[in-house]
């Protein structure tokens, strides 16, 4: 039965429902002519002419392996494609190719293809960017730490060296290295170096009364400044930090310094340090491993990061902020690396302490990590937790980043890119792999770009096989000006909207110009409004097994054109109230050999449905409906229907 719901003006518009499979006549399969007729109240029928069109894609086939790996460094040329259409004959391919031989990663090379009537085809090779087998470096601890009055080593003291040599040593401890080539060149800061402030290495003794924020050296002859680092040895009350009181200068007065923070204890003659490396090593000697920034309002920056330096933190440096007030500037950051290069900072925790305000959504607290104008930076194997803003924040120009292996927990945005806060900035060759994202709010990865007057841009993105769930926003969101992005192999579940294009709050059709997305074979499932939520142009959806939402699949919020929705699982075992596939704004679409799974009980109110906008041209083919109704359209100009399996 077929059933319009204006009889023939929507009918000569295109625009149709089908409920079950209808009875049709065709003169032949492709061309011609076909009778059909309508039941219902009033019956109806009518002759319309069938043209002839070619629906088939070209084939596409790769020169060479659809999987190559390659070490860092090494150059890659691709061996690329050709392609044969059966109307067409031979038609050119088209290569997007985002590898990037510098940063080890997964990248997709996507070859595109089409011919005369419009088909596209696809292809992919996986290139895999493998990094050098690096050992991690094996420390040996003392039994317990001793302390030499020279300035320029400490028995704790982690070994900081920039020769290319594999193994250090300093006294009372051993550090073994096997460092890869691509690391030789670099400096090594094991445990942490936190001598960014003042950038002084001299060592003082002083002593300071328990309650007193004022501190007296033995001498007037020191380098410190209003604003510098301090730390006191035995001055603190947290055994964490082996009893050391870090702060800041407040005021200087001679061989009297102000402290932002009082003493704890009482201390006499005791050791006075800028560079507080000396005492997180002295607490991690003694078992303990926490930092705290006793700094009750973040009025500073935190710990620089420098350039051409790996800083590790052994898998027991924690770096923790206390309870940031709501009067606290939260576009402050504890660790950042501004306008540096050849970078790696891996195996340390980040700990915001609960930075959050007293609204539901408060962005009070600070950056965990900053990059800010900066390239070659690598975020690997840390914890970031417990933060009222943004655990990884990269603002401005920012080039060649791996962020991978990370584990977040409970802070706001988990990976955030702003390329476009000033203007004309950018986001270039980044990739956001085997990342762990749970609970917190807003998004797990947000890239923000394209909604302002001189928007910036992001292009050249990798997103694969983080695990993102329980965010109150989305689990991945991208920009509109945001092109050659590959998400793929994600797990996503219990967010607002699991991957989305576009904020329709903030972006405006105009600016939908993100092209080149690829999403394929993610698993996204349970969440609460949309699973995807797509926008741009040159879209390709493949493989993914999507479940349970609202909407599983929405196309045109505001705009999309050629899009292709391949072989899909749609599974559906709770009510949704909106088709599976919902499309608003779309020009060209292709909608093919998909799957459709529902519950013993449950339905998709449509497997595809349109509303509120205007399709032009859409292509439906292959499609496994699974016994449910199969069409919810209207407003479209041109429909194909072809082999559904019902």
């Amino acid at each position: 039965m077929i059933k319009f719901k204006k009889k023939l003006a929507l009918l000569l518009t295109g625009a149709l429902i089908l409920g079950i499979m209808p009875s049709l006549a065709y003169t032949t399969q492709y061309t011609g002519s076909y009778d059909y007729s309508v039941t219902s109240a009033t019956n109806f029928s009518k002759r319309m002419n069938y043209v002839k069109k070619d629906w088939t894609a070209p084939v596409i086939s790769l020169n060479g392996s659809s999987y190559i790996s390659i070490l860092v460094g090494a150059s890659y040329v691709d061996a690329g494609a050709t392609a044969y259409d059966s109307v067409s004959g031979r038609v050119t391919v088209t290569a997007t190719n985002t590898v990037n031989t510098r940063v080890a990663g997964k990248y997709v090379v996507k070859y595109t293809a089409s011919d005369a009537a419009g088909n596209i085809a696809y292809a992919y090779r996986t290139v895999e960017v493998k990094a050098p087998a690096v050992t991690q470096p094996v420390v040996t601890q003392p039994s317990a730490p001793t302390y030499p009055t020279t300035s320029t080593t400490n028995s704790t003291s982690a070994s900081i060296s920039t020769s290319t040599t594999a193994s250090t040593s300093t006294a009372g401890q051993s550090s073994t290295l096997a460092t890869s080539t691509a690391d030789a060149t670099m400096k090594k800061v094991y445990l942490s170096s936190f001598s960014n402030i003042s950038g002084s290495l001299k060592e003082f003794t002083g002593s300071i009364g328990a309650g007193s924020s004022v501190l007296t050296l033995s001498t007037s002859a020191h380098d410190f400044k209003v604003g510098h680092g301090i730390a006191i040895k035995s001055a603190g009350n947290n055994k964490e930090t082996n009893y050391w009181l870090i702060t800041t200068v407040k005021a200087v007065d001679g061989n009297k310094l102000t402290l932002s923070t009082n003493a704890s204890t009482s201390a006499s003659g005791v050791m006075v340090l800028h560079d507080d490396t000396k005492a997180v090593n002295s607490a991690i000697s003694s078992g303990n491993a926490i930092y705290y920034f006793d700094i009750p309002q973040m009025n500073i920056k935190g710990l620089s990061l420098k350039s051409n330096a790996i800083y590790d933190g052994m898998g027991k440096a924690v770096l923790n902020l206390p309870v940031i007030y709501s009067s606290a500037p939260w576009v402050q950051s504890m660790v950042s690396a501004e306008d540096q290069t050849n970078i790696t900072f891996r195996n340390f925790t980040l700990d915001g302490g609960k930075t959050r305000g007293v609204y539901a959504n408060d962005q009070v607290g600070v950056s965990l990590l900053l990059v800010l104008d900066s390239t070659k930076i690598k975020v690997q194997n840390n914890t970031f937790r417990n933060n009222g803003y943004i655990s990884i924040n990269l603002q401005s120009k920012v080039n060649d980043i791996l962020i991978e292996n990370n584990t977040i927990l409970n802070t706001d945005i988990g990976i955030m890119a702003m390329p476009e806060w000033l203007g004309n900035l950018y986001l270039e060759n980044a990739v956001f792999q085997n990342n762990y994202m749970d609970g917190g709010t807003s998004e797990g990865i947000s890239i923000v770009s394209g909604m302002r007057e001189n928007p910036g841009y992001a292009k050249n993105i990798t997103i694969h096989k983080n695990v993102i769930k329980n965010k109150l926003a989305n689990g991945i969101q991208y920009g509109s000006r945001t092109s050659n992005i590959v998400i793929s192999e994600n797990d996503i579940s219990k967010c607002n909207n699991g991957i989305s294009s576009i904020d329709p709050n903030l972006e405006k059709r105009d600016n939908m110009t993100s092209t080149n997305a690829d999403i394929i074979k993610n698993k996204v499932y349970n969440n609460k409004w949309s699973n995807f939520v797509l926008d741009g142009t040159d879209v390709y959806v493949a493989n993914n097994e999507i479940s349970d939402g609202n909407n599983v699949l929405v196309l045109g919020r505001l705009f999309i054109d050629n899009v292709t929705v391949d072989s899909n699982k749609f599974i559906n075992t709770s009510i949704a109230l909106s088709p599976a596939i919902h499309i608003y704004n779309l020009k060209n679409g292709n909608i093919k050999n998909n799957v459709f799974v529902i519950g013993s009980t449950n339905n998709f109110n449509a497997a595809i449905g349109t509303e509120n906008g205007n399709v032009v041209s859409l292509s439906l083919t292959g499609n496994d409906l699974g016994g449910m109704r199969i069409l919810d359209l209207y407003k479209v100009t041109t429909l194909a229907l072809l082999d559904q399996k019902y």
